[in-house]
């Protein structure tokens, strides 16, 4: 609770006249704030809080749970992008946001997508607590992954410079090459 200012990993300067789509494929967190002061945190918060169990309230004291700023644990994590993506076939929003994100060549791991241009899944990274938590959620009809790597130990050095691309995303293309599974992506009948 407080002031509180959100960082992003990139210049906004240099990436003028985003959209909101272009500022979520790159994980951006100025723009999505911005978005939530428009469209008002009172609003954010009732969608919020039939997903999120422990939502600190009000949502407009506690913005950072926004970006991640609360405890989950995997199962919780992977729950909540369960509903998502059951969402997506009925809900044209949560279907925007899904095919926003089934990209990998054009997300936040492209650079570690190349192999995989052509290929549609859902996917999201996170990186928080400087760099000491970093997450990637996969998602299809069949399956919620949710893989976590993190430091566990005291959390008082400097920040390390990983992310849930270079390392959780990793980890799973290591699961799809190891055990055969493929890749799926939702289907709405």
């Amino acid at each position: 609770s407080g002031i509180w200012s959100p960082k992003d990993h990139i210049d906004l300067d240099k990436v003028k006249n985003l959209s909101h789509g272009e500022a979520l494929k790159m994980s951006l967190n100025g723009p999505l704030i911005s978005l939530a002061q428009k469209k008002g945190f009172a609003v954010l918060e009732r969608q919020l809080e039939g997903f999120l169990p422990r939502l600190k309230k009000p949502l407009a004291e506690y913005p950072s749970q926004l970006l991640g700023a609360i405890e989950l644990t995997v199962k919780e994590l992977a729950d909540i992008y369960g509903s998502f993506l059951e969402g997506a076939c009925q809900k044209e929003s949560y279907r925007a946001v899904y095919d926003l994100l089934s990209d990998p060549t054009k997300t936040t791991v492209w650079k570690r997508s190349k192999e995989l241009e052509g290929v549609r899944f859902f996917g999201k990274t996170g990186t928080s607590n400087n760099s000491f938590d970093n997450w990637f959620v996969y998602g299809s009809t069949d399956n919620i992954i949710v893989i976590w790597f993190g430091y566990i130990g005291q959390r008082n050095r400097k920040a390390f410079k990983i992310s849930g691309a270079s390392t959780a995303y990793e980890i799973l293309k290591g699961y799809w090459r190891s055990s055969g599974k493929g890749i799926k992506q939702v289907h709405c009948f």
